[in-house]
């Protein structure tokens, strides 16, 4: 996966390459070949890159991207600022919070991490997508009763998505609650 997603960022820095001078000049070029470069590894152009980016406006996605070059060098904490910055104006963006529960996870605080994502989908309670991560983190940390809660929500959020309920079956099947899953399913296809 690793090699395959590196050729396709070489490839998009060839194709990028060839774009015309004026295109360039853009920030929307300067993002993407930001993205390019931190998939091919080449961090320290990345780093001039992002820097050049976040000079000319801090947008969502540059922020990410500091974000992103600042894990890869354990600056955990000033990973989290440009990532809190990059929520503030864009709150579900899914990046960021990953990232943000990343730089917690890899010092160990779990904690701290369970608690910045309840207070991204408390913020956020009608967002499926929150929701979804939401419950994904609570059947990892083995708090299942929770996710099923946020898996509610998460079809509350959007009655119409065959997401949440798959993932309630699943989440059921795992745990060898047959009846629960089967009906689950079968909710579902008469939705249909």
């Amino acid at each position: 996966d690793a090699l395959l997603a590196a050729d396709k960022a070489r490839t998009a820095l060839q194709v990028l390459d060839a774009a015309p001078a004026a295109d360039k000049r853009t920030l929307a070029y300067l993002i993407a070949h930001n993205s390019a470069l931190i998939g091919t590894g080449e961090v320290a152009e990345a780093r001039r890159g992002v820097d050049q980016a976040l000079a000319a406006r801090k947008t969502s996605e540059a922020l990410v991207q500091d974000g992103i070059l600042r894990f890869a060098a354990q600056d955990y904490a000033r990973a989290r600022v440009s990532l809190e910055e990059a929520l503030k104006s864009d709150p579900e963006n899914l990046r960021a919070l990953v990232l943000i529960v990343q730089t917690y996870v890899a010092q160990k605080q779990v904690g701290a991490a369970t608690e910045r994502l309840r207070q991204a989908v408390a913020q956020r309670p009608n967002s499926e997508t929150l929701q979804l991560f939401w419950a994904d983190w609570l059947v990892e940390n083995k708090q299942p009763d929770e996710a099923r809660k946020a898996l509610a929500a998460a079809k509350a959020a959007a009655p119409k998505s065959a997401t949440s309920p798959l993932l309630a079956a699943g989440l059921d099947f795992s745990q060898g609650k047959l009846e629960d899953a089967r009906r689950e399913l079968d909710q579902l296809m008469s939705a249909e």
